[in-house]
């Protein structure tokens, strides 16, 4: 076996913690900020913090949890393993056991957000999520969140690259 691939603490941390960390830290820099720079009026500062709140949390902070939500969701007890220098497989998600080889894979596509795909800095707080489809030529189709598959390339094939700007993955 090459490698073995599953949910754990260091890709949590990476996908989910530290970036929900780094949002709400710019956010309460930013609006203190605001409040000192703007020099904001005391009967004005109940509704400055509430727009601003509810403009963060619609804009930010719920995408982000509906895309984590989602990526935990489909990342629950898969595994995928990769054998024989990258070209035999195994995706394991509760009873369903599929196993196949490089041959097999028809393609392979990459779904990520435009902060991802041109290696930019990510203002939205939820741009650097992705998964993967793998297309089977016998018309399954695997989708591994990089919660579990954290690599940039696929195994010696060619990857298509698909921007979305929530890159949302369905079951």
């Amino acid at each position: 076996m090459l490698s073995e691939y599953e949910i754990e603490n260091g890709r949590l941390k990476k996908f989910i913690f530290w970036p929900l960390f780094k949002l709400i830290s710019a956010f309460i820099l930013a609006i203190v900020a605001s409040l000192v720079l703007l020099d904001v009026g005391q009967g004005k500062i109940v509704f400055v913090l509430g727009l601003t709140c509810i403009w963060i949390f619609l804009v930010h902070l719920l995408p982000f949890f509906l895309l984590t939500w989602r990526h935990l969701a489909i990342s629950k007890g898969v595994r995928f393993d990769v054998y024989n220098s990258g070209t035999n497989f195994r995706y394991r998600n509760g009873h369903d056991n599929v196993e196949f080889n490089l041959a097999e894979v028809d393609r392979i596509v990459c779904v990520l957000s435009p902060p991802k795909n041109d290696n930019r800095m990510d203002l939205a707080g939820f741009g650097h999520f992705f998964y993967w489809k793998i297309f089977l030529k016998n018309g399954l189709v695997l989708r591994l969140s990089c919660l579990v598959v954290d690599e940039e390339v696929f195994y010696q094939k060619e990857i298509q690259r698909e921007k979305r700007i929530f890159p949302f993955p369905s079951k």
